[in-house]
């Protein structure tokens, strides 16, 4: 029913783009080139020409997009600013790219606007949710680098880098009404339950601190090869339930405050104390052992 009346709102209000424009879009890697633009209000996505995509289908993936994104500024309290390379008219870009990445299947720029999806990806996206009306997640999760504003206070722990756009993107497709397609044989709901398994498992094990867990891969295995990076998800999933929806932005202005942490220890001291700021006392997630 939410998706339904959102795809009405944006229907009568004329929102939904049904055309696209060319424009030269120069990306990433600098190599400038002329690419089909289908237009939000705060997301264009680009498309290489002379690939066909229906404009109805187009215009409510971007409507999609464009919740999402603003979601994101809500949920966090902040917003990435544009790069030259990748912000469209003041939109967000999200561009199929034709270079080749030998590594990731996307890429978001850290703490600014763009993403970039490589080989067949987008093609995939799109024939998802033409017939399902479900997302592949991935673009939600690079939204996550975009917004990942806060690397001076807790870069010094990777895994909570990427940890963030992991939980973030359950909690920002939710309040955009987007509905998760599956993952390798897991529903988006298992996808997201497998979060508390990771957390439950390091919970459990005698004497593992959150600096073997986080920053040694001490891990114990895991059913599906979860690591760190997916407790560090599980982590910040507990921090916006102890925080709530508006101590959650709060967190993250009080961290914005955070002094620049060149330890790890500095950078959970720094999480701790924007926690206690927003009005929540967030040491007993990094205790170990008995005091659990």
């Amino acid at each position: 029913m939410r998706r339904f009346l959102a795809g009405l709102l944006l229907l009568l209000s004329g929102l939904a783009p049904a055309d696209a424009e060319t424009l030269r879009y120069c990306g990433f890697q600098a190599v400038c080139r002329e690419m089909e633009a289908w237009k939000g209000e705060r997301v264009t996505v680009l498309t290489p020409p002379g690939q066909t995509y229906d404009g109805a289908v187009m215009g409510r993936l971007v409507a999609d997009y464009d919740r999402a994104w603003a979601a994101y500024e809500r949920l966090v309290g902040a917003a990435p600013g544009p790069r030259a390379c990748c912000t469209i008219d003041g939109r967000a870009s999200v561009a199929q790219s034709p270079d080749e990445d030998r590594v990731a299947a996307a890429r978001g720029h850290m703490g600014g606007q763009g993403i970039e999806l490589y080989r067949d990806h987008f093609p995939r996206i799109y024939r998802e949710f033409a017939a399902s009306g479900r997302h592949d997640h991935i673009v939600i999760h690079e939204m996550g680098r975009n917004f990942w504003l806060w690397r001076p206070q807790l870069g010094a722990v990777k895994a909570f880098e990427v940890g963030f756009a992991v939980a973030n993107k359950f909690l920002v497709m939710e309040r955009a009404g987007l509905e998760g397609a599956p993952f390798r044989d897991m529903s988006f709901r298992q996808l997201r339950a497998s979060l508390d398994e990771t957390w439950a498992l390091y919970r459990s094990t005698p004497g593992l601190d959150w600096k073997g867990a986080l920053l040694e891969s001490r891990l114990p295995p895991h059913p599906r090869g979860w690591g760190a990076n997916d407790l560090a998800a599980a982590l910040w999933w507990r921090t916006f339930e102890r925080l709530g929806e508006s101590g959650y932005p709060r967190f993250f202005a009080a961290l914005s405050a955070r002094p620049k942490a060149a330890t790890a220890d500095e950078a959970v001291a720094n999480f701790v104390a924007a926690g206690r700021a927003a009005g929540a006392d967030l040491s007993e997630l990094f205790l170990t052992g008995q005091a659990r």
